[in-house]
């Protein structure tokens, strides 16, 4: 590893914790970590219901120097959630995907690594053509990086819930794409519904074009699923577990990459050694990184990115190869829901493949 940066801290800015952090690394060395600022909530509300604002720091040269905290969108009353960026390789274009109070979803792009930002679109209509056949209560994109697919269609993971087991179960997953750089937005199939609450999910195209989808979910087996689509929309195949990848139940990041010439997918999440299986929030620790060259079949590399307490993460590669690794990192109180750090952890290829 080469190095670590705390880029968010608690308590900076008068925010209560920093969350969910998503990233986008453009041709130009430009490094985009937006993550959720949140305000501590009422009492008896969910920290996901808390009032936030989505926040971006941006470096100019690979993650050395990080520039002022921006704001992209605030809710004073509820939360702004979900940040997802899209980087497309054609135009370095940025497009950001985010959601306010699990209700509505937005649509901006930057085409200056993230200094200027378009007015925000709202396509709340392309999460309400899901209501007739899955009639949700709460509805969000990713979390984290979405993918434009070599025909240059966006794919963007979504999941929604009926809300009648919490706010946020039972749930389902599919996705939203666009054939036109963002500019119209269409939905896809509902995900073939044999697990448990899957929720918050990765997309990684494969090497003959298929997508692939990581899939956090609740089933007992504890594993991560995954399902296949030959378009990102459409043909899902049922949703199979990898016995390789414990499923922490927590976000985790997928990602197409060179590693020192050999193409590979890298795989991000947290895989304690010794499970503790409920409450989940236990099993957000040893964050590992992990390697396939064979389209996810198997994963014959591991390495341990940070022993202590960490929860989600994101993924992106910059124009060198150095693999970039946002992730939540420590807690504030103990609680490993409540994380100090927004970290970003910089990784030469050659360390991961040992």
């Amino acid at each position: 590893m080469l190095d670590r940066t705390d880029v968010f801290t608690a308590g900076e800015d008068g925010v209560w914790i920093y969350r969910n952090p998503a990233l986008a690394a453009t041709h130009s060395g430009g490094v985009l970590l937006f993550c959720e600022a949140r305000r501590a909530p009422e009492p008896g509300v969910h920290g996901d219901y808390a009032p936030a604002s989505l926040v971006l720091r941006r470096s100019t040269d690979g993650g050395d120097r990080w520039g002022p905290t921006q704001v992209l969108a605030t809710n004073p009353r509820g939360p702004a959630h979900n940040p997802t960026p899209v980087h497309d390789p054609a135009t370095d274009a940025v497009h950001f995907l985010y959601g306010l109070d699990y209700e509505r979803v937005f649509h901006t792009r930057t085409d200056d690594g993230g200094a200027t930002f378009t007015d925000p679109v709202d396509i709340t209509s392309v999460a309400q053509a899901f209501r007739p056949e899955y009639d949700w209560t709460a509805f969000a994109t990713g979390i984290g990086h979405a993918v434009v697919l070599s025909t240059g269609r966006i794919v963007v993971p979504v999941w929604m819930a009926l809300g009648t087991e919490g706010a946020h179960r039972p749930s389902v997953v599919a996705s939203i794409y666009s054939d036109d750089a963002g500019r119209t937005w269409q939905r896809g199939e509902l995900l073939p519904q044999t697990l448990r609450n899957p929720s918050e999910t990765q997309a990684v195209e494969l090497s003959d074009g298929r997508v692939l989808f990581s899939i956090r979910n609740e089933s007992p087996e504890r594993r991560r699923a995954w399902a296949v689509s030959p378009d990102g929309a459409t043909g899902w195949s049922s949703p199979q577990f990898d016995p390789a990848l414990f499923e922490p139940i927590c976000c985790a990041a997928i990602l197409k990459a060179q590693l020192d010439g050999r193409s590979a997918v890298v795989y991000l999440h947290p895989d304690p050694p010794e499970p503790v299986l409920k409450p989940s929030t236990a099993d957000r620790n040893h964050l590992t990184l992990r390697a396939s060259f064979d389209d996810c079949r198997t994963w014959p590399v591991a390495r341990l990115v940070d022993p202590g307490i960490a929860g989600y993460s994101d993924l992106a590669q910059a124009p060198d190869g150095t693999l970039l690794c946002a992730y939540g990192r420590d807690t504030i109180d103990g609680n490993p829901w409540h994380k100090k750090h927004v970290s970003l952890a910089r990784i030469d290829p050659r360390w991961l493949l040992g």
